[in-house]
């Protein structure tokens, strides 16, 4: 497996955006770091309702890889955060194929995360509907995209496919149906 380059730097940082969430601590991890918190004593996840939803045991192994790092690391005991702080803590895992933004509330919970990855396998249900729709285009690219929020997750394909000349970019939900 490709080794996580992640870098600890832990400041305070306004946040707006998306997410909507104010304040925000900010920390991105090495793999070092990561390794050193990560759960000895439990074959739980520390945040196993954020793995159950976002986890296809389906996909691609960096995807897997990634997102299990996320759920069993304990945020409680990085330099930087602060039990005490109402602000979620954010922390950034990167690897080369992909990335994973996690704010974490004041009890190590992952409240939301959002997650892009490069190169990844299409589900069986959107490659049928792809090539279905686009008989003789081949793949040319694909990236997954899941969003995990306060327990919701959403799961996007962004797909370059082509056949000559043309190209076409699509967007997708997993289950194979077609964002407009």
């Amino acid at each position: 497996m490709k080794t996580i380059v992640l870098t600890l730097v832990a400041v305070f940082m306004m946040f707006s955006g998306q997410s909507q969430i104010g304040h925000t601590q900010y920390a991105v991890l090495k793999t070092s770091d990561v390794e050193a918190f990560k759960t000895k004593t439990s074959s739980r996840a520390l945040n196993a309702n954020y793995l159950d939803k976002v986890l296809d045991h389906s996909m691609a192994v960096h995807v897997s890889a990634l997102e299990n790092r996320v759920a069993f690391f304990d945020v409680t005991k990085s330099r930087g955060f602060k039990k005490s702080k109402a602000h979620p803590f954010k922390v950034k895992f990167k690897t080369e194929k992909g990335y994973v933004e996690v704010f974490y509330d004041k009890d190590g919970t992952v409240i939301e995360s959002k997650g892009r990855y490069k190169e990844v396998k299409l589900p069986r249900a959107v490659r049928i509907s792809l090539f279905k729709t686009y008989e003789g285009f081949i793949l040319l690219d694909s990236d997954y995209l899941v969003n995990y929020k306060n327990g919701s997750v959403e799961k996007l394909y962004y797909v370059k496919i082509g056949k000559g000349s043309d190209i076409k970019k699509i967007k997708m939900h997993a289950d194979g149906t077609f964002i407009q």
